[in-house]
């Protein structure tokens, strides 16, 4: 076994060797044609390094500042701004935000006291880990989530597990002794037989509701990933392509707030039909024992809060923070109202969301943790910690897609591929959505989200600008970008699902199979939200933005 695993594992790295070899010899003769074709060159290289993953993506990402400025695309120091740029400072402001959170284990005290309170039977454990994860997914990073929900899982599972084994023994253990008492050793036999198949099933029972909640978890991270401005990297990605016209924190959180919420409730109800079966024909005494395990769950998960001791100065402060991070994004210029900006006389261009992100980031690391022993408090951040969880490769990846959709633009390169989609103007607005949903949905299996959205909007964009249709852009590039986080089939599809696919020992039909049906519900679903709650919101932005039109109008 171990030589065919060290023969598997040398053919692999020829392959990759070769692969990363060969294709760009392959994709050359590009190369002798015009700069669409050269830029062309340059996206074909990148998107076949994203697929096969031969070297890590975040290295990928840079191809850009070695073959825009020798191919004469873009310069060196235009490349070299798309990698650092307002956005990806929100992005790197609101994970060292998000590192706070974990440092202070302030999300394991919300989380315990979440699910302590939506209750331990099977179906509302489902909704407490579930509702719990879209909460603070959507706030600090789907992986940092998925891993600190898989030990609070584990703990309440394994108890539960623990409690229906003891339950089992003592069955049998009396149905012997009746046995021995009463009836004749065939009788008693067949009562033994019985009872060890009983525990059988209840141990299949136990694994399958313990894959039904990990996977609960990882799916409930990636929606909720969607719900905030910050939430995910594609977000930002979408944001940085509406530079005329971003989305605000509020309007994105209007929009897609009530379509989270939805689709957690929807992916709740599909789990727990599919993983928990049989409830309702339990018998009296299988109730009564369930109940008993129920209520040894919550004492398990009770003394587990119970560990974390009264709520410290550091995780009160850092909560106060991030409320106040929230309400500086959400309130710099929302359209119902004046935002917080008119104060410094801003025009709506100077002040942007890394502002008030790096500045809470900036008192994270000048308020200390104790304040009672100011001598020796650290901070409520360092810089330590920061380093561990920042997630720096996103960063490139997310640098190197925007690096990638300058190129396609300045070359020529969006305006050929849009043009190239103009059959697409025969059909209507809904389908044109559903079939691109449908492309992003199954691109995102393939690559990283953040690659995804990066290899679509571009094309997005110039084919809406191309086709003369009577139909907003965004309408299309949001719902395809929120799609992008629906990577719910594949193991390799994001970082949540290789933890939960690892942590859970499932095979690849364990997640294939729930992941193919949760994908066609969540899509049309999304596709339902968008082309009903967005011309509501769209309504209340154009009359709220009228309204305050005209209040500035009149006290001018």
């Amino acid at each position: 076994m171990s030589k065919s695993k060290t023969m598997l594992s040398k053919l692999s790295a020829v392959k990759n060797l070769l692969v990363c070899w060969l294709t760009p010899f392959i994709w050359s003769p590009l190369l002798m044609m015009g700069k669409e074709a050269q830029c062309g060159y340059v996206v074909a290289v990148m998107i076949t390094y994203w697929f096969t993953e031969v070297i890590p993506m975040a290295i990928t990402s840079v191809i850009p500042v070695v073959l825009f400025p020798l191919l004469q695309i873009i310069s060196t120091d235009e490349v070299a701004k798309s990698y650092f740029n307002g956005t990806v400072m929100v992005f790197l402001g609101s994970m060292i935000a998000a590192s706070a959170v974990s440092k202070s284990n302030l999300h394991e005290r919300i989380a315990l006291k979440v699910i302590i309170l939506t209750g331990t039977s099977p179906r509302r454990l489902f909704l407490g880990f579930m509702a719990t994860t879209a909460f603070l997914s959507m706030w600090i990073s789907n992986m940092a989530t998925v891993a600190m929900m898989l030990p609070i899982a584990n703990a309440a599972l394994d108890q539960l597990t623990r409690r229906q084994s003891v339950s089992v023994m003592t069955t049998d253990a009396v149905l012997v002794n009746i046995g021995d008492r009463v009836r004749t050793n065939s009788i008693r036999t067949r009562s033994t037989i019985k009872t060890s198949t009983f525990s059988v099933l209840r141990k299949k029972q136990s694994k399958r509701l313990r894959k039904g909640i990990l996977l609960g978890i990882c799916y409930a991270a990636n929606i909720g990933g969607t719900g905030t401005l910050t939430g995910t990297s594609t977000n930002l990605v979408l944001n940085e392509f509406l530079k005329d016209d971003p989305i605000s924190f509020s309007d994105w959180f209007f929009f897609n707030v009530p379509g989270l919420v939805l689709l957690v409730m929807v992916t709740w109800f599909f789990l727990t039909c599919y993983f928990v079966r049989g409830n309702g024909k339990r018998g009296a005494k299988s109730k009564l024992e369930s109940e008993h395990n129920e209520k040894q769950v919550m004492e398990a998960l009770r003394q587990q809060y119970d560990r974390l001791g009264p709520i410290r100065f550091n995780e009160m402060a850092v909560l106060a923070l991030f409320g106040l991070l929230f309400s500086l994004w959400f309130f710099r210029a929302p359209d119902f109202m004046y935002g917080w900006t008119t104060l410094f006389g801003d025009e709506s261009h100077f002040i942007k969301d890394a502002v008030p992100t790096m500045f809470v980031v900036l008192l994270f690391f000048m308020i200390p943790a104790d304040p009672s022993n100011l001598a020796n408090s650290p901070m409520l951040l360092d810089w330590k910690s920061t380093r561990e969880k920042v997630s720096w490769s996103v960063m490139l990846l997310m640098g190197g897609g925007f690096a990638m959709a300058k190129g396609c633009e300045l070359s020529g390169l969006s305006v050929v591929v849009g043009n190239s989609l103009q059959v697409l103007q025969q059909f209507p607005p809904f389908v044109i959505t559903l079939i691109l949903c449908s492309v992003s949905m199954t691109l995102t299996e393939l690559v990283s989200n953040a690659a995804a959205i990066n290899i679509m909007l571009p094309v997005i964009q110039q084919m809406s600008q191309s086709m003369q249709m009577d139909m907003n852009p965004l309408s299309v590039m949001l719902p395809v970008t929120v799609s992008c986080s629906y990577a719910f089939m594949m193991p390799f599809s994001s970082g949540t699902n290789a933890i939960i696919f690892e942590a859970g020992k499932m095979k690849s039909r364990d997640m294939l199979i729930p992941g193919f049906f949760l994908k066609i519900m969540c899509v049309f679903i999304l596709l339902a939200i968008n082309n009903v709650w967005g011309p509501v919101i769209f309504e209340l932005k154009t009359n709220a933005l009228s309204n305050v039109n005209q209040t500035t109008a009149a006290l001018d």
